[in-house]
């Protein structure tokens, strides 16, 4: 059985490599592209001139100024990390009571400078944590 396998698979060989005869064609080949190239992003000015609303560029500068006095760990706060908790440092917010004390627009307008996190804010409950952990100090 194996000996008639293996003169099978000669065979077929034999026939795909025959001199003289083209090559069959690969199967894809390095011409024809797999995946379509994803499509340019327009510039504001394109997306303005094409009726296109363009993304809302975050503002420039600190959120808020930080108190004076030692900063807390907001890392303790579920969903705060060290990458967002220096960025929400960069944002002038360092402790649990600036972050308690956010209203829903201010929490929209933090929410608008952290593009990176989108609903993270509201989903994960900043303001109740740090109410709690402001109380427990």
């Amino acid at each position: 059985m194996l000996l008639l396998l293996l003169a099978g698979g000669a065979v077929v060989a034999y026939k795909q490599m025959r001199p003289g005869e083209p090559a069959a064609e690969p199967f894809m080949s390095p011409s024809q592209p797999s995946v379509r190239p994803p499509d340019p992003v327009p510039t504001p000015v394109e997306a303005a001139a094409e009726g296109l609303t363009p993304l809302p560029t975050p503002p420039k500068g600190p959120f808020t100024v930080a108190p004076e006095g030692p900063a807390d760990d907001l890392k303790r706060i579920s969903g705060v990390g060290p990458k967002l908790e220096q960025m929400l440092n960069d944002e002038g917010i360092t402790t649990f009571a600036q972050l308690a004390d956010l209203d829903e627009e201010q929490v929209d307008a933090l929410q608008a400078r952290l593009p990176q996190f989108p609903g993270r804010i509201v989903r994960d409950d900043w303001v109740g944590q740090a109410t709690r952990l402001r109380d427990e100090a």
